[in-house]
């Protein structure tokens, strides 16, 4: 009986353990997560204003200066989309461990 005892002292131990290093996991994620939440969100502001700039240049039949622009404003959503990516990178890591922490 002491030895059962001791055992499951042990695993509960170990099992607190494992729940205190996911919470230090978890921490450490969602301040990336918040911190990729922000950037992404300034990101899209330049994003949005610039396509309003663009589709003023285009609306008022400045089709010269408006290409002009098209390749940058199409990289800079090439990097919002690939920002994206890395943030949803960060949450699926975050879901992850939030499984194995509640498992």
């Amino acid at each position: 009986v002491v030895a059962l005892s001791d055992q499951y002292e042990s695993e509960f131990s170990n099992r607190q353990n494992q729940v205190a290093d996911f919470d230090n996991q978890l921490a450490q994620l969602k301040i990336q997560v918040e911190a990729s939440k922000n950037e992404l969100a300034v990101q899209y502001s330049a994003l949005a204003s610039e396509k309003r700039r663009l589709d003023g240049l285009l609306n008022s039949g400045d089709v010269s200066t408006y290409n002009q622009n098209v390749p940058a404003f199409n990289e800079q959503v090439k990097q919002y989309n690939a920002s994206v990516k890395e943030a949803d990178k960060l949450i699926n890591s975050y879901n992850t461990i939030v499984e194995k922490r509640n498992s």
